[in-house]
């Protein structure tokens, strides 16, 4: 049998070399930059023994604004907890608000889901009544 050729690594295709600030519109949000494992810590590091912890005062202590306390948030790898209390460290949350959160979360990817499959039914012209 003869020798078997090694495996082909394919590098990614790089598409275009554009600049954001080549999308950057007056008046437009700004994208929030990709959270770094960083933020995460100093996130968890404030909110440790604080029990909700509204944005505002995150924002305040920490210096970010609101989409960055979001971002940050939704990048702990399930670490942090949000909800209309505020923030809150997971492991430090009774677990009735653990599963509050939880329950609010899959409710609102559920209304998403929905509303993305609407938004496609329109679009295709077999809109629902």
């Amino acid at each position: 049998m003869p020798p078997r050729d090694p495996p082909v690594v394919r590098q990614p295709i790089k598409i275009m070399d554009i600049k954001q600030e080549q999308f950057e519109l007056p008046g437009m949000p700004q994208p929030v930059p990709e959270p770094i494992a960083e933020d995460v810590r100093m996130l968890r590091e404030y909110l440790d023994h604080r029990g909700w912890v509204l944005a505002k005062q995150i924002k305040q202590s920490l210096g970010w604004d609101e989409r960055t306390v979001r971002a940050v948030a939704a990048a702990s790898r399930g670490h942090v907890i949000s909800g209309q209390q505020g923030y809150r460290l997971t492991k430090q949350a009774p677990d009735d608000e653990v599963q509050h959160a939880v329950n609010w979360m899959r409710s609102q990817a559920r209304n998403m889901t929905l509303r993305s499959d609407e938004i496609e039914c329109v679009r295709r012209g077999s809109a629902w009544a």
